[in-house]
């Protein structure tokens, strides 16, 4: 592996911000917390997630996490990705890093709680590092850069901030951005702030984008060509769990389901989506003799675990949470259930017979519908699919996925799946056939970074 800081000969990537502008973005950051501290105080004392991850996040880390003796000329990779979706993404990427450099530590960070709660199942046996991004205020950027001593650094997506880059090009580290996705959204704020988004693109030493369309775009920002490559989404290389019998047949003993019985398993759920699957599948699961016996909920946010239940009761469907159906011996699993817990709907895909994907019908972006095609299931999902709308065209246009503007086209294509049962492994077969065409963004990143 190539270990290299830039020398005091080197020129940097970019000359950043000046230190003028800089001084002027601290001096705001610092008057804000001091105006609105009480607000910021409010916030973190009644928002779990918040008041679990702020100390950290404002330089206050556990130092026995990132710490360690060794020599400076071992390499420390330091990986970060913003959330759940963007943990996943980097996860195949980098275990690969770590196999390449065997000798190298590596860290890894996230923003969010379930980020890190996702990193830490993701990463449980393996010789990582884990903690919190820190926020962007200078003191705690400096605090994890003393404690993390990073040699090259790999930002997935997004998580862009000022302080950050400034400080890593003070401190002469390369940095990478992978993964990049460019939303038609984002980019007419881009052309808003020309400029300044120029600058802060600059300071990458190597930008890998999904799609030529993202190229495009950075050229127009006025971003050398020769420093942008296109590598694909990393999204499709996320490791496909093994169809093994003995797998599948755990996820139906916990849950209580015969492995005969049809499943739909509802993904990454928004509010509002509840009620509408509940209304459209009542009719399968209140019959005698249901051709679909059980629904399974995935909300996006945890926390409404309970309300969704109580909501499912009120329409006449029984339902129960995950974690209260564990506690129960024997007995049937209910036409509704509940996921409660963080990291297992990947698998729980598994069992489904048709797949919804959620925040799309309601004004959320959508989620992943990678995660079931990876299991060869018929996907469905709504009319926002904005954050996925690459992947969501692809499995369109080559039959792996329907889309449903509504709660009657939603329906329709449940009865129409229901009905046609090779219809439905068709389109599974098809979806799964989109995953292995587009696979190998992690080789086509890697090659780019040269950090091996």
């Amino acid at each position: 592996m190539t270990n290299r800081r830039l020398s005091d000969n080197d020129e940097p990537t970019s000359r950043w911000m000046s230190p003028g502008l800089m001084l002027m973005y601290n001096l705001l950051i610092t008057a804000g917390l001091i105006f609105l501290s009480p607000l910021v105080l409010a916030s973190i004392m009644s928002i779990g997630k918040r008041r679990k991850t702020f100390l950290q996040r404002m330089g206050w880390y556990h130092r026995s996490k990132l710490e360690s003796e060794r020599h400076h000329a071992i390499p420390r990779l330091w990986v970060h990705a913003l959330s759940v979706g963007e943990v996943l993404s980097a996860y195949p990427l980098t275990m690969r890093l770590k196999r390449l450099n065997p000798n190298a530590e590596v860290i890894f960070t996230a923003s969010t709680l379930a980020g890190y709660q996702t990193a830490c199942q993701l990463f449980a046996e393996h010789s990582i590092r884990l903690t919190y991004f820190p926020y962007d205020w200078i003191w705690a950027v400096r605090k994890a850069a003393d404690l993390i001593d990073p040699t090259h650094i790999i930002l997935t997506e997004t998580d862009i901030w000022p302080n950050f880059l400034w400080e890593m090009q003070r401190r002469r580290v390369p940095v990478f951005l992978v993964n990049l996705r460019i939303s038609d959204r984002t980019w007419r704020n881009y052309e808003r702030f020309k400029r300044i988004v120029n600058k802060v693109y600059a300071a990458f030493d190597h930008i890998c984008v999904q799609t030529r369309h993202e190229k495009q775009r950075l050229v127009q920002l006025g971003l050398a060509s020769q420093r942008i490559s296109i590598t694909g989404n990393l999204k499709f290389d996320v490791p496909h769990y093994p169809t093994s019998l003995k797998q599948t047949s755990s996820w139906h003993r916990r849950l209580k389901i015969s492995a005969d019985h049809k499943v739909v398993v509802a993904g990454s759920t928004h509010e509002g989506e509840e009620a509408i699957l509940c209304d459209v599948l009542k009719p399968y699961l209140s019959a005698s003799d249901p051709p679909l016996r059980n629904l399974i909920i995935a909300p996006r946010d945890t926390r409404r675990s309970l309300s969704i239940r109580s909501q499912c009761r009120q329409l006449g469907l029984p339902c129960q949470t995950y974690s209260q159906l564990q506690k129960v011996e024997g007995g049937a699993c209910p036409p509704v259930v509940v996921i409660d817990s963080i990291g297992i709907l990947k698998e729980i895909y598994a069992l489904a017979y048709i797949a919804f994907v959620g925040g799309s019908l309601v004004p959320a972006g959508g989620h992943n519908p990678l995660e079931p095609a990876f299991w060869g299931k018929p996907v469905i999902f709504g009319y926002d699919m904005r954050d996925f709308a690459l992947i969501a065209d692809y499995l369109l246009d080559a039959g792996g996925a329907m889309r449903v503007e509504d709660a009657a086209q939603l329906a329709l294509a449940v009865r129409h799946l229901i009905e046609n049962p090779k219809r439905a492994a068709d389109m599974g077969k098809k979806a799964l056939d989109v995953l292995r065409a587009h696979q190998g963004a992690v080789d086509r990143t890697l090659s780019c970074l040269n950090i091996r």
